[in-house]
């Protein structure tokens, strides 16, 4: 039955050359099915293909039957041609990988029966190449073992990694069947020949086949998983030996023969001598991985296991990760096969290697020819980065005090994707796994931590090593939650690390970890937690920063969810926020880094928003810390700025608006403005005090006034909860009203008057007496603005308050009007238009009173003040101002005796402005001054020798004497005037500066104008000083300047307005006429020639009978005036309608 069997496969495959031949091309060219992806078979051919391989491999096993060696040379011959595809295509490539298994497993038991060479062997070709079919047709049968094994090596040239491994594979039984066999060689030359493959399976695969050439039977590889592992069949062997032949005869091939030493120590020093340069490294890895791992008994593996390690130490540096990892796994292998000594010199160099970095132990080049690495790398150890991975689990085994963990941790870490194929899987050592769990059960608590945080190191071998560890005891949630405490110890110590590797790991390790804890899971590190992320978050490296940067918002998130009301109980939202925000105040926002500061803040902020009545015992630590942040977080430009002002073309004072515009907007004021609303009756006392700390210890100008903004905050949306302290606060911030800054000032200002709508009216006195002091403080000028701001926010926000003390406000407020300083004047200003306009009547006892203290005052400032508040008193409340003019005419001529100061022409002015309002109750007599006791202190004056005095002073006694032109002063100030007029004109050479002669000018024509005006209405002082009067003004013209010409003509107006007809002469006509005709003629100065016109009007008006006489020239100087200056047509209209109507 089993020769009919093996007839049928032989006639189903197609014994004869030209069936074989045509089942091959058909199965190649067989169509695929609709929609398939895999290639389409014909199943009879290919399950002939296996049937034939394993049926003759199980006749040859079990010994059972008698296939004759024709029959077998019949199938070989078969499959070979089956292996040997006259075109390559999908599918003969697949009945190709059959067939060479199918060769394979008939070798396995026994050596083929074939020759190892014949004379007339057949060249084979390579596989796929058109010659080889034609070839073997034409020569019969291939008739040696060698041609086989050529045929097989020439099936691993084949991209197809199927057929490469099947191939391997059948080379493998073929060295396993025939362990004596010359061209054992040629195998081993075959397999290396796909070294530079990039399949990591084939490698594998390879690597145990040559395991197999190497230790034949004892290789680990050898067993077969059906053939060889079948107890049923291993019974039915074992009874057939025993039953069909004697104990005499041994097996042809003793399962348990070894491979001859030599060719093991062949295989290795091949890989030594060759497969170690970067080309072929990874291939030559993993071939020694698979010996180690399936040839571990072999004599020659054992006594080259410290090469190997070292090797695979080399090879942990490597760029490519496959290969990392399989030296890695080999390293565990290493470690696990050798004896206790050898155990121990192992994991003394390899603990040398990883962590020094320097090679220990003898090297492993096997002659002066072997090259092993690039050029320059030859016994130098890589760089040492890439042995992070590695270093970093032997740190660990150390830690662990068991150096020899370093294999295990080996073996747990490997995470490639190539151990999750199918031959890598082979690899898994789950008997290393169970035994590193239970040998490291009593050290988990420690180990696992160490584990957590090393599976979140930045350097992704690393991470992914551990991780793979850490997932061989626990998955990461479980071990989270069971070593939590644990796992934060370690890594906030990884926070403080020296090494940023560490410290960028324990940042995700952390955030991670935080997922989703409890208050009391987190309560005991929450604030440590905040300091050492902080610290991070300034860390000098910026991955480490950025890892901080996570970890800062998972801990912002947490905190916020543990601090949160509505996710929390009332009880542990107090704890957590009693821990949190005072850290965050007192150590977050004072922090140096800038980041940390902003987190801070934008943490507060969260706080803040979601906390509730939580917040209400932190309001007043609250406030104090973030107004003083107004200042320590502002923008450093600003400081720049400062410096630079006048180069920005800014002032100080728009510099400083724009800063309290900033800190108006920023974050900080956002979360003051939410803190108010939580002020109530049990912090606001705190809160008060608070507040009245910061007002007086705030330093930078962003505090400043966020402290006043504050406080006018609090007023608006909290008044009735502050009334009680009202006073208090409003004591504090009278303190702070003298700040040099204006913005700060108003801010304060402004604050204070907000609160003193709500204080005692004693509280407010005390404020009011105290800006009354600062108004009058002679030696601090400056505290005027003070006063002026407060006064005019108080008035304008605290009116109810004020009011009560108008009358020692108001009178301040009226003199401050007059400030030299355009701010001050402005603010009093405001201030009186506001609250007083059109009310200084009601005011004026008082408002006299200061305006008296002020000008007894020493100072000129104030003086000067004074007399222009009097001016301003006298200009629009002069019927009012008489009841009083005894007073003020007192104050003023007393102020006038003494030297000139600056600013005393105020007072000039101030009774110029007197007399004329009052000029009635002077003449009539019904003040103790008479208008010649007014006038002279004024004579005096006129004869001070400061130019600008003296010329105020002159133009005063013109205006006096206006006013009292109804009373004949001419005598007494005639002096005056002459000497006035008088006074010779000084050479450039004699004056003290170039200023002096124009002023000069404006003195002398100030004195024709007083003499003007003290021309006496009375005849026969008229009839007595006329022509004097008249010979000064004319004789004058002549040699004076035009603009003095201009002044004498005017006053010469004023006489002839005064002058009585009778008292006029015509000889007086005729030189007033000389004078006003060459004036009138006067072709350059216009003012000269209106002048002039004016004059002739007055002297028509005045004696239009003596001008009868004149009547002709007068018409014809007219026509000429008017073709010489046509706009002056209506003068001399009018001029003429006087005459025509005397």
């Amino acid at each position: 039955s089993l020769l009919a069997l093996l007839q049928a496969l032989l006639t189903t495959l197609g014994e004869d050359p030209a069936l074989a031949s045509k089942d091959a091309a058909t199965a190649a060219a067989a169509p695929a099915a609709p929609g398939a992806k895999d290639v389409v078979i014909p199943g009879a051919f290919y399950g002939s293909i296996h049937a034939l391989g394993f049926t003759l491999a199980r006749v040859t096993q079990l010994k059972v039957g008698s296939v004759s060696d024709e029959v077998k040379r019949r199938a070989i011959d078969v499959l070979l041609r089956v292996a040997t595809p006259r075109t390559p295509s999908p599918a003969s490539l697949v009945m190709a990988a059959a067939a060479s298994q199918s060769l394979g497993l008939l070798a396995r038991y026994a050596p083929l029966p074939l020759p190892d060479k014949s004379v007339d062997e057949v060249a084979v070709a390579p596989a796929g190449s058109a010659e080889a079919a034609p070839k073997a047709e034409a020569a019969g049968v291939l008739t040696s073992k060698a041609s086989v094994v050529k045929q097989l090596v020439a099936l691993l040239g084949q991209t197809d990694s199927k057929v490469v491994e099947r191939a391997a594979v059948a080379l493998g039984n073929v060295a396993l069947g025939d362990p004596s066999a010359p061209y054992r060689s040629d195998i081993i030359e075959g397999l290396f020949s796909v070294a530079k493959s990039k399949a990591e399976e084939v490698h594998f695969t390879v690597g145990e086949a040559l395991s197999v050439v190497g230790a034949g039977w004892q290789s680990a590889a050898a067993p077969d998983a059906i053939l060889d592992l079948d107890a049923y069949y291993r019974q039915r062997q074992q009874q057939q030996q025993a039953q069909q032949q004697p104990a005499a005869e041994a097996m042809a091939v003793d399962s348990t023969a070894a491979s001859e030493p030599s060719t093991m120590k062949n295989v290795i020093e091949q890989i030594f001598n060759k497969y170690l340069v970067p080309q072929t490294r990874a291939a030559a890895c993993i071939w020694l991985l698979s010996l180690v791992k399936n040839a571990s008994t072999d004599a020659v593996v054992q006594a080259k296991l410290p090469i190997i390690q070292e090797i695979f130490s080399y090879f942990l540096a490597d760029s490519n990760e496959v290969t990392q990892e399989v030296a890695a796994r080999g390293l565990v292998f290493v470690y696990e096969f050798g004896d206790a000594a050898m155990r121990k010199e192992l994991v003394g160099n390899l603990m040398q290697t990883l962590s020094s970095g320097k090679k220990a132990g003898a090297g492993f080049k096997i002659t002066e020819d072997t090259t092993l690495f690039p050029e320059g790398m030859l016994g130098k150890m890589p760089k040492d980065e890439q042995l992070t991975t590695y270093k970093e689990l032997c740190s660990l085994a150390n830690e662990m005090g068991q150096p020899d963990l370093v294999y295990k941790f080996m073996n747990l870490a490997s995470h490639h994707s190539v151990w999750n194929s199918r031959k890598g899987a082979s690899f898994a050592t789950a008997s290393i796994l169970s035994r590193s769990k239970a040998e490291l059960g009593p050290q988990l608590a420690v180990l696992i931590p160490k584990l957590y945080r090393y599976s979140f190191d930045p350097n992704p071998g690393v991470a992914a090593a551990m991780r793979n560890i850490l997932a061989a005891f626990a998955d990461n949630k479980t071990a989270v939650s069971q070593h939590y405490a644990a796992i934060v110890r370690e890594v906030m110590e990884g926070l403080n690390s020296n090494q940023w590797r560490v410290r960028e790991g324990s940042c995700h390790a952390l955030a991670d970890a935080l997922q989703g804890r409890t208050w009391n899971e987190v309560k005991g590190d929450l604030q440590e937690m905040w300091y050492r992320t902080f610290k991070v978050l300034d860390d000098v490296k910026e991955t480490v920063r950025k890892a901080a940067t996570s970890l800062v918002k998972t801990l912002s998130g947490l905190t916020t969810r543990l601090c949160d009301p509505q996710h929390t109980t009332a009880e542990q939202g107090r704890e957590a926020l009693g821990l949190a925000l005072p850290f965050l105040l007192h150590k977050g926002l004072v922090n140096e880094a800038e980041e940390v500061r902003t987190f801070s803040l934008q943490q507060i902020t969260k706080l803040v928003k979601i906390s509730g009545d939580l917040l209400t015992p932190h309001v007043p630590d609250l406030i104090g810390i973030l107004v003083e942040a107004l200042s320590s977080m502002e923008s450093q430009a600003f400081n720049y700025l400062s410096f630079h002002t006048a180069k920005m073309n800014i002032s100080a004072e728009q510099l400083d608006e724009a800063r309290a515009q900033v800190s108006k907007a920023t974050p900080i004021s956002d979360t003051l403005e939410l803190a108010v609303k939580h002020v109530n009756d049990q912090n606001i006392a705190a809160v008060v005090t608070k507040l009245g700390e910061t007002v007086k210890t705030s330093v930078g100008l962003a505090s400043k006034v966020g402290c006043a903004r504050l406080i006018s905050q609090i007023c608006y949306a909290k008044s009735e909860v502050l009334r009680p302290y009202a006073n208090k606060l409003v004591t504090s911030l009278s303190g702070s009203i003298k700040e040099k800054s204006a913005v700060v000032r108003r801010a304060n200002c402004n604050a204070m008057a907000n609160v003193a709508k709500y204080a005692d009216v004693k509280t407010v006195e005390k404020v009011i007496k105290q800006l009354v002091a600062y108004f009058d403080d002679v030696e601090n000028p400056d505290l005027k603005i003070v006063a002026a701001t407060a006064i005019r926010e108080l008035s304008h926000r605290a009116t109810d308050q004020t009011k009560h003390f108008y009358k020692e406000l108001l009178p301040i407020v009226f003199i401050g009007r007059e400030d030299e300083d355009a701010d001050v004047k402005k603010m009093f200003s405001e201030t009186w238009d506001e609250v007083a306009s059109g009310s200084a009547g009601l005011y004026l006892p008082e408002i006299l009173a200061s305006i008296s203290k002020v000008l007894e005052s020493a100072s000129w400032t104030l003086k000067k003040q004074g007399a222009l508040a009097l001016k301003s008193l006298a200009e629009t409340n002069a019927h009012q101002l008489a009841a009083h003019l005894d007073l003020v005419l007192k104050l003023l001529l007393d102020s006038l005796a003494g030297r000139v100061w600056k600013g005393k022409e105020s007072l000039l002015s101030a009774l110029s402005a007197t007399v004329s309002g009052c000029t009635n109750e002077i003449v009539t007599g019904k003040c103790s001054f008479t208008p010649a006791a007014t006038v002279t202190p004024v004579l005096k004056e006129c004869k001070k020798n400061d130019k600008d005095y003296k010329r105020q002073a002159v133009l005063c006694l013109g205006s006096l004497l206006k006013s009292f032109s109804a009373v004949d002063l001419f005598e007494a100030v005639r002096p005056t005037v002459l000497e006035l007029i008088s006074e010779p004109e000084k050479k450039d050479d004699e004056l003290d500066e170039p200023r002096d002669k124009p002023l000069l000018l404006l003195i002398k024509g100030a004195s024709f104008a007083a003499l003007g005006n003290s021309f006496p209405a009375a005849e026969a002082t008229q009839r007595k000083y006329t022509g004097e009067v008249l010979a000064l003004l004319l004789d004058n013209y002549a040699k004076s300047t035009w603009n003095i010409r201009v002044d004498i003509l005017n006053s010469l107006i004023l006489v002839l307005q005064r002058v009585g007809e009778s008292v006029l002469q015509p000889a007086d006509v005729e030189r007033i006429l000389s004078v006003l005709w060459e004036a009138s003629g006067d072709a350059k100065y216009g003012n000269i020639r209106g002048a002039a016109l004016d004059t002739l009007l007055a002297l028509a008006s005045a004696v239009p009978d003596l001008l009868v006489a004149h009547k002709d020239e007068v018409t014809r100087r007219l026509a000429l005036a008017l073709a010489l200056d046509p706009s002056l047509e209506g003068r001399i209209e009018r001029v003429k309608d006087v005459l025509k109507n005397p």
